[in-house]
């Protein structure tokens, strides 16, 4: 984690030295298909994974044409899934992700990127027993925070002098992957 400490803080040096006219805030946000995956231990061990809605609103600066930064806050609905006869139910509570990007316009209006970061997420699991006659009914819930790695890759495609659509898959560590659209807005 020090060494991705480091890494970012060094791209956020090298950035500064873009022309202030180069630098651009934007708000965004994308929506799409998150993927939660779940590893077991014990008795019933396994894994598996199941799909949910997730999505996440940014804030960000484009330093020119090649580098950048955002800040995503997000989360993502329940997925249910079975391990070893066991049903769970797993969701990202929240998510906050700081990225450094590097992008490449390919036209003036068409751009792809690639994010590397960290992501902080706070991820519920809850076990659902199944009722039998001589066993209750019953739910176990847990709840873990995490720091982990992220890396993600898209598109942008620039729709007018402030407005872009684009679609990216992002990896935020602990399991969650995304699969969005997005919507970007500039200053």
């Amino acid at each position: 984690m020090k060494r991705l400490f480091i890494l970012v803080s060094v791209l956020f040096g090298l950035m500064q030295t873009a022309d202030a006219a180069e630098f651009k805030p934007y708000l965004g946000g994308g929506v799409g298909l998150a993927s939660l995956k779940l590893d077991v231990t014990g008795a019933s061990a396994g894994s598996g994974s199941g799909s949910t809605v997730g999505g996440y609103g940014s804030v960000g600066f484009d330093f020119g044409d090649y580098a950048g930064a955002e800040l995503r806050v997000g989360a993502t609905g329940n997925a249910s899934l079975t391990i070893g006869g066991i049903n769970y139910d797993i969701s990202s509570d929240w998510l906050v992700a700081y990225l450094a990007k590097l992008q490449f316009p390919v036209t003036e209006q068409f751009r792809i990127y690639a994010l590397a970061g960290a992501t902080t997420t706070k991820q519920t699991v809850t076990i659902k027993t199944p009722g039998w006659i001589w066993v209750a009914t019953g739910t176990a819930k847990m709840s873990e925070t995490k720091t982990k790695a992220s890396l993600g890759a898209g598109i942008d495609f620039q729709m007018s002098d402030q407005l872009y659509v684009g679609a990216e898959f992002m990896a935020y560590g602990s399991g969650l992957t995304m699969a969005t659209g997005n919507l970007k807005y500039t200053f």
